[in-house]
C-alpha cells in the first residue's frame, strides 16, 4: 500500500503578494479567447491551469473557461494532426481531457492507442515525452477502464521485448536520432539515457505506477527491480552531479544540469516516489540524498537560465516542493523558495507570456516564445507557481512524473 505525503505549499510570506499578481496575469491570458493557430495541447494546458487555480480557491471566477477551452482543442484534434506524443501531441490532450472530464471523453483515442502500440517489433523510442513511457502514462490515467489497462500491458510487453541486459541489470538504448538534445551536441552518437525526460528513470516510475495499479503484473515488478539496479550503478557519488546525462560513448557528464529534465533533482523524486510505493526505504534514502545534494549545489554551478518547467526554475520549485511534502525537510523548502524568487526575477518586460520565454541551448542557441504550454512554456509555470501557494494535491504533475 502506497504511503502518500500529503501536499504541502511552501511559499514564504514575503513572495506570496508578487507570486500572486503573476498568477492572476497568468491566468488573465489563459482565459483570452484562443485565436486559429493556437494548438490543442497549448489550449488543454490553458483549460488544466485554469482548473487547478479554480480547486485552489485561486480561480476568481474563471472556471467557465475550462470547458470551452478543452471543447476547442478536442475540436481541433480533426483539423491537426498530432502526433502520439504525451508531450506536445495527441495524448497530452487526452490526458488533459481524461483528468477535466472521465469516462467517456477519449473512446476513439483508446483504440488509436491500442492499435499504435501493438507492433512486438517497437519501432518508436521509449521515452516519457514522446514514446512508450508516455503512452503508458495516459494508460494509467484511463486505467479505470479496461482500454486504459490493455495499453498499460502492451506498453509493459513492449519495454520488456526491448530492453538490453546487462550486467548491471536491464536498460533500452537511445538512438542518436530518438536523442532529443543531439542538436546541443552533433557529435553525440546515442547512448543509455539517464534522464527523466528521454531516460530510464522514467520507466522506473511508470513501472512502479503500473504495479502499483496492478496493470503490468509479474512482469511489470520484474523489469522494475532490473531497469532500478540499472539506474542505481550509474550513482557517482562525490562528483557535482550523482547522475550523468547519458552512459555510453564516453558521455558520462559531471555538471549535468539541476533540472527535471535531466539531472539529479527530478530522479531523486522518482526514486523516493518508487522506494515508498514498493515499501524500500533504502532506495527512498538514495532518493532524498540525491535531492539534498541537488539542493545544496551552488545555484551558478545549476546552469538554470530560463523559468520554464522541462529545463527551468519553475520545475525545480515542484519537485523541492514534492521532496518537502514527503520527508517535511526544510532544506527541500529553501530550495524551492530560492528557485520561486529566481523565477520571479527571470521576467523581462513585453516579452514571451508574462514576461517568460525559453531558453534552446546549442550550437545555435537562442531564445523562443513557446506559449501558453506545459513543458517549455507559461502553462508549467503558471501550475508550478499555484501549487506552490496552495495546499490542494497538484495531480497535474503525474503528467511530469513528480508523482506516484
Amino acid at each position: 500500500m502506497l504511503n502518500r505525503p500529503t501536499w504541502r505549499p511552501v511559499i514564504e510570506d514575503e513572495l506570496r503578494t508578487p507570486a500572486l499578481t503573476l498568477l492572476h496575469e497568468l491566468a488573465d491570458v489563459a482565459a483570452e479567447a484562443p485565436t486559429e493557430d493556437v494548438l490543442p495541447p497549448e489550449l488543454a494546458a490553458r483549460a488544466l491551469f485554469l482548473d487547478y487555480l479554480e480547486r485552489c480557491g485561486l480561480g476568481k471566477g474563471r472556471a467557465g473557461r475550462v470547458n470551452g477551452l478543452l471543447d476547442v482543442a478536442i475540436t481541433r484534434f480533426g483539423e491537426v494532426k498530432l502526433p502520439i506524443w504525451l508531450h506536445g501531441g495527441l495524448l497530452e490532450v487526452a490526458w488533459i481531457a481524461e483528468q477535466l472530464v472521465g469516462e467517456g471523453v477519449n473512446t476513439e483515442v483508446d483504440r488509436v492507442v491500442l492499435d499504435y502500440v501493438e507492433p512486438k517489433e517497437w519501432p518508436h523510442c521509449y521515452d516519457l515525452l514522446r514514446g512508450l513511457v508516455g503512452i503508458g502514462l495516459y494508460g494509467l490515467e484511463a486505467s479505470s477502464r479496461e482500454e486504459g489497462r490493455l495499453i498499460v500491458e502492451r506498453v509493459v510487453r513492449r519495454l520488456e521485448e526491448s530492453a538490453e541486459t546487462t550486467d548491471r541489470g536491464i536498460t533500452w538504448w537511445t538512438a542518436p536520432d530518438e536523442e532529443r538534445r543531439v542538436e546541443e551536441d552533433p557529435t553525440y552518437k546515442g547512448g543509455y539515457d539517464v534522464g527523466v525526460a528521454h531516460g530510464v528513470p522514467a520507466v522506473i516510475g511508470f513501472l512502479a505506477r503500473a504495479s502499483i495499479n496492478d496493470c503490468g503484473g509479474a512482469a511489470a515488478r520484474s523489469i522494475l527491480a532490473r531497469a532500478t539496479a540499472w539506474l542505481l550503478s550509474c550513482r557517482r557519488k562525490g562528483m557535482e552531479s550523482n547522475f550523468p546525462f547519458a552512459e555510453g560513448n564516453g558521455r558520462h557528464q559531471s555538471n549535468v544540469r539541476t533540472a527535471w529534465c535531466y539531472g539529479d533533482p527530478g530522479i531523486a523524486v522518482i526514486l523516493e516516489a518508487v522506494g515508498r510505493s514498493v515499501g524500500d526505504n533504502d532506495l527512498r534514502e538514495i532518493g532524498i540524498q540525491v535531492g539534498l545534494d541537488a539542493a545544496g549545489r551552488p545555484a551558478e554551478r545549476c546552469f538554470v537560465a530560463d523559468a520554464p518547467f522541462c529545463h527551468g526554475a519553475s520545475g525545480l520549485v515542484q519537485l523541492y516542493g514534492r521532496l518537502f511534502s514527503a520527508t517535511g525537510d526544510a532544506r527541500f523548502r529553501h530550495a524551492a523558495n530560492h528557485w520561486l524568487r529566481a523565477m520571479l526575477s527571470m521576467r523581462v518586460p513585453n516579452e514571451g507570456v508574462c514576461g517568460y520565454r525559453s531558453w534552446r541551448p546549442g550550437k545555435n542557441a537562442h531564445w523562443t516564445t513557446e506559449g501558453f504550454t506545459l513543458l517549455n512554456g507559461a502553462g508549467g509555470i503558471g501550475l508550478a507557481l499555484a501549487a506552490c501557494m496552495s495546499d490542494v494535491e497538484p495531480n497535474w504533475d503525474r503528467l511530469f512524473m513528480c508523482s506516484l
